[in-house]
């Protein structure tokens, strides 16, 4: 029989860590499978304001390429994203400018962290 967890489940279970080391091991995760595809094109990574959002911002952070943009939903709701958020010196683009969706046509790998569990 294959167990299905709840959104409910998963939030009990993220509670049990520190949020900010917890959003750094999410990111590394996703820069494991996220590196070796990329192949040197323009990364658009597109944040919403919630915890997901912020494993996008992590994974931003940790990344140092010069053709990586955050395109960015709204300002982060929680302490850890917008810790990542101030976090990134990178570029970054409000979704209601104009760039923001030619950046998103233009890029080679889009990686999306607007929704979450929540």
């Amino acid at each position: 029989m294959k167990k299905i967890y709840s959104a409910n489940s998963f939030k009990n279970a993220d509670m049990r860590y520190d949020g900010i080391k917890l959003m750094e091991k999410a990111a590394k995760g996703i820069l494991s499978a996220l590196v070796p595809n990329i192949k040197g094109g323009n990364l658009t990574i597109l944040c919403g304001v919630g915890n997901n959002g912020g494993d996008g911002w992590a994974v931003a952070c940790f990344l140092e390429y010069e053709n990586v943009t955050v395109i960015y939903t709204g300002e982060p709701k929680t302490k850890e994203a917008l810790f990542y958020k101030n976090k990134y010196k990178g570029k970054s683009i409000h979704i209601d400018e104009k760039e923001s969706f030619e950046k998103i046509r233009a890029s080679e790998t889009i990686l999306d962290c607007i929704f979450g569990i929540g």
